[in-house]
C-alpha cells in the first residue's frame, strides 16, 4: 500500500467517545461503503452473538422440560424463531424404523397444529431406500438439504409438498431439512422447517447459510435432550411395571378373587405393549378346546369375564365368542388358528398386519 493510500485510512477505533462513526477514507465513496461494510459486519457479530446466547438458553431449557409434547414444540418454535420461518413440522422416526411420523406442525400463515393429515414418509419402498422424498433422504443420510425454491428443484418429488398447497391455499417455496442426530451419531428425526421471510418486508428468501450450523447445532441438542426424555419416560415405566407386577404376585398369593386377577394381568399386558384390546384364553378341563375367560376392546367400549356362553352385547347385534378347538376333527393339531397354535406348541407369534 502506498503512502498516499495509507493515508486514507485510519487504523484506528472507528468510533469516537459518543458512538459516531468517524471518517475511514478522505474518499467520500469509498468511506460510504466502508461505513456500510461496518454496519453490517456489526450487526451480523450482534446477530450470531445473540443467536450462541439464546442457544446456551434454549439448550438449558431443553435439558429441563420433561413433557415430550412440550419438548417438540419447543423444538419447532426456537428453530422457526432463529430462522425466522413461517412454517416447521418435526417428524420422528417410527418404532418400527420403516417410516417418518409427523409429530409437530406449526405455521404462522395456517393457524393448525393437526399432523393427522399429513402421511407418515416412508423410509424404504419395495425393500429399497426411498431418497426421492427429501425428508426421509435427510433421514436415511443425516445430510442438511438447503432448497431455495422447491418449485424449482430437481433430484426430489415434491409432490406432496404441491398437494398441501393445493389443499390450504399455502405457497411452499423455500425449505431447510435438517436431521435430528443424539450424542449417540443416531438420526431418530428430521426437523422440516419452511419459507424463510425477510426480517424487514416479509418476503419469503432462501434459508442463509449462516444460520445452517446454529439450527443444525439447535436440531442436535434438541435431539440429545428427546433421547434422555424418552430414557427417563422409560425408567419410570419399568418402575410402574415393576409396581404392577408386585401387586399382582401379592394377588397370586391371596388369591381371593380369579376374575379380578386375570382382568389384572390382561390390564397389563395391554399397558406394555399398548394395545387397543387384549383377550385370555383358559384351556378347558378336556384340553381339547379354549375358552374366552377376558376380553377387552377399547374401540368396541368394552370388558367382559365370563365363564358361561360367550356373547357380548353390541350396538347392532351381539359379538359370539365360540370356544377354540385345540384339534381337529380328524384329531391333527389345530395350527390355523393363533390361540391354538401357541397353545399346543407354546411359541410366542408376533403379527405385524
Amino acid at each position: 500500500m502506498t503512502g498516499s493510500q495509507n493515508s486514507d485510512w485510519k487504523m484506528n477505533d472507528p468510533y469516537d467517545s459518543q458512538g459516531e462513526i468517524r471518517q475511514y477514507s478522505q474518499n467520500k465513496q469509498l468511506n460510504k461503503l466502508l461505513k456500510n461494510v461496518v454496519k453490517e459486519v456489526k450487526r451480523y457479530a450482534e446477530s450470531q452473538i445473540e443467536h450462541i446466547k439464546r442457544c446456551a438458553e434454549i439448550g438449558k431449557a431443553l435439558s429441563k422440560e420433561r413433557d415430550i409434547s412440550k419438548l417438540l414444540e419447543m423444538i419447532v418454535g426456537e428453530a422457526r424463531a432463529m430462522s425466522n420461518a413461517d412454517g416447521g413440522t418435526l417428524y420422528i422416526i417410527t418404532e418400527t424404523k420403516t417410516a417418518l411420523r409427523a409429530e409437530i406442525l406449526q405455521n404462522a400463515s395456517i393457524p393448525t397444529k393437526t399432523t393427522s393429515a399429513i402421511p407418515n414418509v416412508p423410509l424404504y419402498i419395495d425393500g429399497k431406500e426411498n431418497h426421492s422424498n427429501v425428508s426421509s433422504h435427510v433421514a436415511l443420510t443425516g445430510e442438511i438439504v438447503n432448497i431455495p425454491d422447491v418449485y424449482m428443484a430437481d433430484g426430489f418429488d415434491f409432490s406432496g409438498t404441491r398437494k398441501y398447497d393445493q389443499t390450504t391455499a399455502y405457497c411452499s417455496r423455500s425449505m431447510l431439512v435438517i436431521p435430528l442426530k443424539n450424542h449417540e451419531d443416531r438420526i431418530i428425526g428430521v426437523l422440516q422447517l419452511l419459507n424463510a421471510q425477510d426480517m424487514e418486508t416479509g418476503e419469503v428468501i432462501p434459508f442463509s447459510p449462516e444460520y445452517v450450523d446454529l439450527i443444525a447445532s439447535l436440531a442436535s441438542q434438541a435431539a440429545v435432550a428427546l433421547t434422555n426424555t424418552r430414557l427417563i419416560q422409560s425408567l419410570r415405566d419399568q418402575i410402574i411395571r415393576i409396581k404392577k407386577g408386585a401387586e399382582i404376585g401379592k394377588a397370586l398369593s391371596v388369591g381371593d378373587d380369579i376374575n379380578q386377577l386375570l382382568e389384572m394381568i390382561v390390564d397389563e399386558a395391554r399397558d406394555m405393549s399398548r394395545a387397543d384390546a387384549g383377550t385370555l384364553y383358559i384351556m378347558e378341563k378336556d384340553k381339547r378346546h379354549l375358552r374366552v375367560e377376558i376380553f377387552q376392546n377399547d374401540t368396541m367400549k368394552t370388558r367382559m369375564d365370563t365363564t358361561g356362553p360367550e356373547q357380548i352385547a353390541l350396538p347392532n347385534a351381539p359379538l359370539t365368542l365360540p370356544h377354540v378347538p385345540l384339534y381337529n376333527e380328524d384329531g391333527s393339531p389345530n395350527h390355523s388358528q393363533i390361540s391354538s397354535y401357541v397353545a399346543l406348541t407354546g411359541k410366542i407369534i408376533n403379527v405385524a398386519d
